[in-house]
């Protein structure tokens, strides 16, 4: 028999993936089981852990590698065909993606392509959206009083290992914690941090000019500089450009993923460039201020009643702003952001909460 479970297909960066936790959740509201996942790479799995409405996630390592050279792509195509799903939701409009989907026997589905995007969408406003959307067959109602909300979650024995982690890290676990994440996925490239391809980049005194900021503004602020192993000589830079030292802790190297959410569900607040990290904290009730420089921060800005986000834009002087993506581009650079800025946009964001 078909499998009545809803099946979410999206091949995303940590971001995305973050993002169409509103989808997931709302599909479960709506019919009562939880939604089985594709999506690439382990960590999907690995974020996914603890969520009461994802049951099953499926994972490939590329959406690119050719098809008969995958055996994970082969190994997902008979997993669906072998589940027979019934109601499917195609977040996809990748070739590759939609070709992959083609050969698992998926013919209707409810995608991005035949319900588009609105000019001023957000982007997972749309991926609610098209939760709402009832393809042949799927007798539950819709229900629009609910609001859209993103979702991620640290148990509580994730929660014990980070306090006691911080506290092997002589860092009191009740202090006030601020995580900065200055790093994205170019940063972690081969060649200079500030080429024009790293968009995202803002330069490591800017970051510490924030820090001392923070630190004047209370002394006893612990500020933990977070991301990935490729990240920990960008935050070092930062760290010895800071005035206070002693409270401010490089832990790139520290913080596999489940540890980080737990992180973020304790710590006071977050700062970030425009990354999927940034998406966890608000998910995660983490109150967040994000800068944004080419990306467009009315697309793709985090979605959630649960924590305050501040948006902090490098508008280009004289620049004309039009609905579209490219104009945003063409008329932002996070360069252009003052630290400033972003520490009046912080403190706007913590006294919410």
């Amino acid at each position: 028999m078909p499998d009545e479970h809803p099946l979410v297909i999206r091949f995303g960066a940590f971001g995305d993936m973050v993002m169409i936790t509103s989808l997931l959740d709302r599909l479960t509201q709506r019919c009562g089981m939880p939604c089985d996942v594709v999506g690439t790479g382990n960590w999907t799995r690995t974020m996914y852990q603890h969520l009461p409405f994802v049951r099953n996630v499926y994972t490939i390592k590329s959406r690119s590698a050719p098809y008969f050279l995958s055996g994970d792509k082969q190994k997902l195509v008979k997993t669906i065909r072998q589940h027979d799903y019934r109601y499917v939701w195609l977040l996809e409009t990748n070739t590759n993606s939609l070709k992959l989907a083609k050969r698992a026997g998926i013919t209707h589905s409810i995608n991005p392509i035949d319900f588009p995007r609105g000019t001023d969408e957000q982007t997972t406003e749309h991926w609610f959206r098209l939760a709402n959307e009832t393809p042949e067959g799927f007798g539950f109602p819709r229900d629009d009083s609910r609001a859209c909300d993103t979702y991620l979650t640290a148990s509580e024995e994730e929660i014990d290992e980070c306090r006691a982690w911080l506290t092997n890290r002589d860092i009191e676990p009740d202090s006030r914690i601020v995580c900065i994440q200055a790093g994205n996925r170019k940063t972690m490239k081969f060649g200079r941090k500030d080429r024009n391809s790293n968009t995202k980049y803002w330069h490591q005194r800017n970051w510490a000019a924030v820090i001392d900021a923070i630190h004047a503004n209370d002394p006893d602020t612990q500020v933990l500089l977070c991301g990935v192993p490729a990240e920990l000589a960008m935050t070092r830079d930062i760290r010895e450009l800071c005035a206070d030292k002693q409270r401010t802790h490089c832990v790139a190297d520290e913080l596999p993923m489940r540890r980080l959410f737990a992180l973020l569900s304790i710590a006071d607040s977050c700062i970030s460039v425009d990354t999927g990290p940034a998406h966890a904290s608000a998910a995660l009730g983490c109150n967040t201020t994000i800068l944004y420089g080419k990306a467009d921060a009315r697309r793709c800005s985090p979605v959630t009643p649960r924590s305050h986000i501040e948006r902090i834009v490098g508008r280009i002087p004289g620049s004309v702003l039009g609905a579209d993506p490219d104009s945003w581009a063409a008329s932002h650079d996070i360069k252009l952001i003052e630290p400033d800025a972003v520490f009046e946009g912080w403190l706007r964001s913590t006294s919410q909460r």
